[in-house]
């Protein structure tokens, strides 16, 4: 009887813990797309690939998660993780697709064909005056 009262009560809080911890995730992958983004601006137009290749790599860190800068095309500018080539099209993937329409905040949960895996994308436009200058994708 005590090890079912002990089970009844770790799983709701197995469940709220584990809630908890992809709200905080969320919040953070949110937050630090939004950073790189406002950070991004000075170096988008005309594109500066060193500057956002360190800015990119500097979040990387920060977040433990690959970052991925793009142009307004879609077109990759800077890439964390070095695996996609510089002036590939990255336009493909729904979240950044959204983020370039000038979406305020993208995220999804969604698999990666590329990785074979599921992972949370956040993205987010890189915008000055109304004008979508890229995306970020966290």
């Amino acid at each position: 009887m005590l090890v079912l009262a002990i089970v009844a009560l770790l799983v709701p809080l197995g469940l709220s813990l584990r809630n908890r911890v992809d709200s905080e995730v969320r919040l953070q992958a949110r937050s630090e797309a939004q950073v790189v983004a406002a950070s991004a601006l000075p170096a988008m137009s005309p594109p500066q690939p060193a500057a956002l290749g360190r800015l990119a790599a500097q979040a990387a860190e920060s977040v433990h998660g690959r970052v991925i800068i793009v142009g307004p095309t879609g077109t990759v500018l800077a890439d964390s993780g070095g695996t996609a080539t510089l002036g590939s099209s990255y336009v493909s993937r729904p979240e950044v697709r959204k983020a370039l329409t000038g979406s305020l905040v993208v995220q999804k949960r969604r698999t990666s064909a590329s990785l074979g895996e599921d992972i949370l994308a956040t993205a987010v436009p890189v915008a000055s005056e109304g004008i979508v200058r890229g995306a970020v994708r966290v």
